[in-house]
Parts: C-alpha cells; structure tokens; sequence
C-alpha cells in the first residue's frame, strides 16, 4: 500500500532508520563507519566526529567488552545477536541491543530499555503457552493465539495470517479492541517494526546505500513498501513470523491506533511465542490428517 500522506515513510534509496532508536555500523576493529543522525538525542556530543573513531571512545570499555563477548555467540551469519539493559558509559538509562552482520560490518541498533535489570522473554512465552495446551482445535489454537500475543505486545490488535503452498496469505485468527485495529494485508514473514508512522526517518552519516539496513530492525519504510494496515487508521505495528523448523508457516500482525514503541524483551518473547505458536499449528494439522 502506497503512503504519500504519511512523513514516516522514506523516499530516498539511501539508508534510513526510524526516530525511535539510533544505530552505529562498525567495521571489524570496532570503529565508526556509519552513525544515525540521532545519535545526539541519546549522547551528548555525540554525531558525525564519532565516524572513524573506536566505539569504546563513546559507549565505554566495559559496555563494548560485553557487546563484543555477545556477538562472538552469534553462530550464523545471518542471526542477530541481542544483550538487553546496558549501560552505556554516561548515560544514566539502559537501552537494549541487537547486533547482526552486513558483509564486513557490524550493524548495531538500540533502544531505550523498559527495565534496568534483564527481563525473562523465554519465561514470559512459557506461562504464555500454558494457556494453549488444552486446544482442541486449529481455530481454538489461532484464537488463544492472537489473544495471547495481544497481551504480550499490548498492541490494540492482532491478526493472524496462514501461509499456502503458493505462497498466499489466508487471514485464520484476530483479536482486536476494534476493527479498524485488524490488519488487511500480510507481509512478509520477517520481524518488522512501525512505531510511529508520523515520525520522518532519520539518515545515516555520511549517507549510506539502503541495502546496509535491510536487516536492521530500526529501517524505515519506504514509501512504495506494503503496509499491513491503513496509516490513517494505525499509527504503530509489530509483524512476527510464525514460523516451525526454520520454515515459514505463517505472520502475526500487530495494530495500534496511537504510536507504540515496543520493547526489544518484548519484541524477543513475541517471537519465542510465534516459534512456539507455529510449530503448534503445524502439529495441529498433521494430528487432524492422520485421524482423517
């Protein structure tokens, strides 16, 4: 869906990201490279300067010892690497952060954190998943579903959407406080973040091709890019894949009417949840195919 009436969708091919957080790319000794324009909002003295010096020169030495063991656990090249309630030196508030890699750089993005001590996603998506043992049914299953992820996201609504074998989206499930908080669409089966479609997209500096945030989960929309639901009705979504054995299986979106800057604990247990919720499902099937 095309937004032209919307200023918190990019229209440029370089890369952007949303107000909400600031991102650093770095290359392999731990240097700036690239900086969000925002990054002044959360450190002073802080902005383009940083480019070409060591990151530990900013966030501290402790704060880049813990981020460096992190990324180290990251296995696969294309997964993300995440460290919740960190302190950064100067800085009175934790913010999370999730780390991945494109090509040669280290792409590093941060938001403000809910909590200063760690939260428990996985502990959240178990008592979470306790409510969905006794389903009988696919239907049942999808119901409590989307109920549950509504409670986890706090967003004013969730739709659920199927996967064919042609690759066709089928709306099964939704929970919503009104209509207009269920989504239309389905996107892509990739976690994806809006929280405020108001808000104009902040650029990298220097300018930086839009391919280094492709991953990222800060970017910007782009102007021409499907939306699950209307901007004049939805100001913030959340998109999770339901996903079983590392195979797509389905997509949860999320709708609120007002901005809403999720957590990244919270996005975390989100997608536990839809892990958990699509191996579920797929289960469901083969159990109702082998008794027909």
């Amino acid at each position: 869906m095309s937004t032209p009436f919307s200023s918190g969708f990019s229209e440029t091919p370089r890369a952007e990201i949303q107000s909400c957080g600031f991102l650093v790319a770095l290359d392999q000794q731990w240097r700036v490279v690239h900086v969000s324009a925002n990054i002044a909002d959360h450190f002073a003295d802080c902005g383009p300067r940083m480019a070409g010096q060591s990151l530990a020169e900013f966030f501290g030495a402790s704060a880049v010892h813990s981020l460096r063991n992190q990324l180290a656990l990251l296995r696969d090249p294309q997964g993300t690497a995440r460290l919740f309630s960190l302190f950064l030196a100067g800085v009175p508030k934790p913010f999370d952060v999730s780390m991945h890699l494109h090509e040669r750089l280290v792409v590093l993005e941060a938001l403000p954190a809910a909590h200063v001590e760690a939260g428990d996603p996985a502990g959240t998506v178990r008592q979470l998943a306790q409510k969905l043992d006794g389903c009988a049914s696919l239907d049942e299953l999808m119901q409590h579903g989307a109920r549950c992820l509504r409670a986890l996201t706090g967003f004013d609504g969730v739709t659920l959407f199927r996967f064919g074998a042609d690759g066709s989206a089928t709306r099964i499930a939704g929970d919503a406080r009104a209509e207009e908080a269920m989504a239309l669409h389905s996107p892509p089966p990739a976690t994806r973040m809006l929280a405020d479609v108001t808000r104009p997209a902040i650029p990298l500096e220097p300018d930086a091709p839009r391919a280094l945030v492709e991953r990222a989960l800060l970017r910007s929309w782009t102007a021409g890019e499907p939306c699950a639901g209307d901007p004049r009705q939805a100001a913030a979504s959340l998109c999770v894949p339901l996903g079983s054995a590392g195979t797509p299986w389905g997509v949860a979106v999320c709708l609120n009417r007002g901005p809403r800057q999720p957590t990244l604990d919270r996005i975390a247990a989100a997608e536990l949840f839809g892990d958990f919720l699509g191996l579920r499902a797929e289960l469901c099937e083969l159990m109702a195919a082998t008794r027909a």
